[in-house]
């Protein structure tokens, strides 16, 4: 599991960041949506369906199993929902009531938007990893330990879609979020993680 670790408060703003599709604002091309992710060769450890078509899971092709070996070349994020998160107290430029749209985040920072501007910002919301654990209560006691400039209301749901080559053809595969936080699937694959 790839999660964040809290830290000082600091936002960078940046002029470029993997850019949204202009026919599809919930797909961003060509990215490694966690810290030490990288393409290249990957073995893979369960069951795995390869997809023809991006998007598509009736498009099954070909089954990848257990030490599988493929050539991973780049995957497209494709948000089923965007994250939202409401700012509760002045921090940078935001503002209190400032709702950002939250997307995913990169060596512990998370990318967001307010008023068509990007930036990655450290975490500045309480972090939970379940929906069972995101409770107001849950929230209050956090917001005890700590203080907090903003809460999540709304978390992001993604399928990161990564086109593969093997033995026995190529295709996506469609490998699912699991957590809001960074990033798991139930998937096991050897080689996507160069942090090990």
């Amino acid at each position: 599991m790839h999660k964040l670790k809290s830290k000082i408060i600091f936002i960078s703003f940046i002029a470029a960041v993997p850019l949204l599709s202009q026919s599809n604002s919930e797909i961003f091309y060509d990215v490694c949506p966690f810290e030490c992710c990288q393409f290249g060769k990957w073995i893979i450890e369960d069951s795995i369906s390869v997809y023809l078509n991006e998007g598509d899971t009736d498009s099954n092709i070909f089954l990848l199993v257990e030490n599988d070996t493929v050539i991973a070349e780049t995957g497209n994020l494709h948000f089923l929902q965007v994250g939202k998160v409401v700012v509760l107290k002045q921090i940078y430029s935001y503002q209190p009531q400032d709702t950002l749209i939250a997307y995913y985040c990169d060596e512990e920072e998370y990318l967001v938007s307010h008023k068509g501007k990007n930036s990655y910002v450290q975490v500045f919301w309480p972090i939970f990893y379940s929906e069972e654990e995101e409770t107001e209560e849950n929230y209050l006691r956090e917001i005890e330990k700590r203080e907090y400039f903003g809460k999540m209301i709304q978390r992001p749901k993604t399928v990161w879609w990564v086109w593969i080559k093997s033995k026995k053809g190529e295709g996506w595969i469609a490998l699912e979020n699991k957590i809001p936080y960074c990033f798991n699937i139930k998937e096991k694959i050897k080689g996507m993680d160069g942090c090990g």
